[in-house]
């Protein structure tokens, strides 16, 4: 009886231990999405009204694009923040289905490049890409090699180097190189994303992949950042028994590394 007790008693400190987790977290949530999205939220509102109220005489065509394009930005955040916390909590609550496939993941990669192309030109940076042994070459032209075609999960790959990328463009002072780089040995698979940015901290990177990370460094072009994407980044690469981790100097850049084992 007494043996009874005292594994209730043990159960019941675990269960309340979760639950002042589940709470942090969830106090943690509602604070990033307060702070996240009020700021888009008061420009947008800002920007209509004065679209509705503003004489239309007195605002120049130029000017009403300008607020436009502020108001599709600010969408924007609000609908990645959004994503990303969606997409948090599915990872958090639900098994991720992992679905190995062939997969020309160079094809995919140099695709990936292509969509950051117009992002990237805005801060003047260049994306290169090497698969293999082809040497390096410049995001938008589509090209492979035998060794770029692994047994993955195509989408889950894709959502891994979308976030490093995204990342790297966000940290990335004007005028530097981004680069993509895919590897493969007889027993593993690697995707590596080098930045030339500021590089990440000692501190900042016992925090790294943590959910909610705030680091030191900032966006480079007053880009958003939620904080999520590093630890959406690690939920995948386990389900898929891989490892991610980054090598890095302060003030010199940054290299994320994702190593899966071959399927």
């Amino acid at each position: 009886y007494e043996r009874e007790l005292l594994l209730a008693k043990n159960r019941a400190e675990e269960l309340a231990v979760q639950l002042q987790e589940a709470n942090r977290q969830m106090k943690e949530i509602l604070s990033i999405a307060v702070h996240d999205l009020k700021n888009p939220l008061h420009a947008l509102r800002m920007a209509h009204q004065v679209l509705v109220t503003e004489n239309t005489n007195s605002v120049s065509t130029e000017y009403r694009l300008s607020l436009l394009k502020r108001n599709i930005e600010s969408i924007d955040t609000m609908s990645n923040l959004i994503t990303r916390l969606l997409q948090v909590n599915a990872l958090e609550h639900q098994s991720i289905q992992v679905n190995f496939q062939r997969c020309d993941v160079g094809e995919l990669m140099t695709a990936l490049l292509g969509a950051y192309q117009l992002q990237a030109a805005k801060k003047n940076l260049s994306l290169h890409i090497s698969l293999g042994e082809t040497g390096d070459k410049t995001g938008g032209e589509l090209f492979s090699t035998k060794d770029c075609v692994w047994n993955t999960d195509e989408e889950i790959i894709l959502q891994i180097a979308d976030n490093l990328l995204s990342n790297a463009v966000k940290y990335s002072p004007p005028g530097k190189n981004v680069y993509v780089r895919l590897k493969s040995t007889n027993e593993t698979v690697r995707v590596e994303v080098q930045d030339e940015g500021p590089g990440i901290s000692q501190d900042d990177m016992k925090k790294l992949f943590g959910k909610f990370a705030r680091l030191s460094a900032r966006p480079t072009g007053g880009e958003h950042s939620t904080g999520l994407g590093l630890s959406i980044v690690k939920k995948m690469v386990e389900a898929m028994n891989g490892k991610v981790w980054c090598e890095s100097e302060s003030g010199k850049g940054a290299t994320f590394i994702v190593e899966l084992p071959k399927v």
